[in-house]
This record gives C-alpha cells, structure tokens and sequence, in this order.
C-alpha cells in the first residue's frame, strides 16, 4: 500500500506538489499584511484546500484509463481495491499536508497558543473528508476530468445555495443530505442558523453535519469502489 501511495505522489510532479504550498504561503502573507482578524480568516481558507485538491486529483483514476497509463497496474499483482484505496488515501494525505501547512504558517505568524483554534481547525477541514470520497467516486464514474472539477467546485461554492432554494420548496430533508454541511463556517453565523432552524423546522448542528458526512463519504466510498472494480479496462 505504501509503494503505491508513493508512486501516486510521483506521478502528480514536484511541480504540481509544491506551487499550492506557495500559492497558500503568497495567500496567507497577504492577509496578515492586510487583514486585522487574521486568526479567524484561516477557516475561510479551508475551501481553497479542497478547490485544490479537487483541480489535482479530479483525473486521478479517470485520466490514467484515458491515457492507457493504468496498464501498468494490470501487469502488476495488485488488487484493484488496494489500488483504489492508495489513490484515496493519496488524496486524504495531500490534503491533511495542506491543512497542516497552513495552520503551521497561521501559528507562526499569529502566534497562536489556544488549542480551541486547533480544535475548530480540525472539525471545520472535516468536510473535504467527504469531498475526496466523492472526488474519487466522479474519477471512476466520468473519463473526463474537467467535468469531475466543475461537479466538485460546484458542490463546494454552491451547496449553501442550493440548500436555501431546497428549503424554500419545502423539501426539509435537505438537512439530511451532505449540501448544507461542506463548508462548516456557515455555522459561525449563529442568528442565521437560529432562524433557519426556526423558519423550516429543522435542526442544523456542526455535530448533525459531522455524522452526516461521515455516512456519506463512506457510501461513497463504497459506490466508487464497487464501480471501479467492475469497471472494464481494457489493455
């Protein structure tokens, strides 16, 4: 598994593996010169990671079928659900390399000492848990990355929109779906969250979010994987 992992990581490039860390380091220096309130900016940046995540592995299994490059793993006694775990956890672990660069550069510049920032930090980036689920799940399912990208970046920049205009129609169990918990600083508005909750009669909670989400990666987790095994790939 580890042998795997480590060749996904070569085959993203050294390019592609470092220029987010800088794009991240420019980001974040320019706020700190320009922003007052930067200890709770750093949660805003959480989104950026998975939009990311999302435009560098959105073509991680769907990319090498097209370009014949999965041969490599035919001639290889490797299992195909071993091979798609690698690629998951690929993503999962550049991802939580990103998050931990930030938080350290936001620690250092702001001289953070309160472990209930670290706390937030944490459950607030556990939604990009889900987002690599269904990152890798789209990978499978479409051979064209660029739509795999549009679907990711969409659910994460307008799921909250698409949350209200579900509310309105009065379709409630909307709370149950994963839409209104991807991006968890929505809850820091607390009056908007007391009067949604109050409006439609129901009952939104990072916590609720937090099971939610967790269900749903692994459904899709399962949906992906199960796909990718029966998928046909010819030699």
């Amino acid at each position: 598994m580890i042998k795997l992992i480590n060749n996904e990581f070569k085959k993203i490039g050294i390019f592609k593996l470092i220029m987010p860390f800088v794009i991240f380091l420019i980001v974040i220096i320019i706020i700190f010169e320009f922003n007052d309130d930067m200890k709770n900016t750093i949660f805003s940046l959480i989104p950026f990671v998975g939009i990311i995540i999302s435009i560098l592995f959105s073509g991680i299994i769907s990319s090498e079928i097209e370009n014949g490059t999965f041969r490599f793993y035919l001639t290889k006694p490797v299992s195909r659900d071993k091979i798609y775990k690698s690629k998951l956890l690929t993503i999962i672990i550049y991802g939580t390399m990103l998050l931990i660069y930030i938080f350290f550069i936001y620690t250092v510049l702001c001289k953070l000492n309160d472990n209930n920032y670290f706390v937030k930090y944490v459950k607030y980036s556990s939604p990009l848990l889900l987002l690599c689920a269904i990152i890798i799940m789209l990978s499978t399912i479409f051979r064209n990355t660029p739509v795999t990208v549009g679907i990711t970046i969409l659910i994460l920049t307008f799921s909250l929109l698409l949350t209200q205009i579900l509310l309105d129609i009065k379709f409630r169990q909307v709370e149950y779906t994963f839409l209104p918990y991807m991006d968890f600083t929505f809850f820091d508005d607390k009056n908007t969250i007391k009067f949604m909750n109050k409006t439609y009669n129901i009952k939104l909670s990072i916590k609720k979010g937090i099971y939610i989400n967790a269900i749903y990666s692994y459904i899709f987790y399962i949906i992906g994987k199960y796909i990718f095994i029966k998928k046909d790939i010819k030699n």
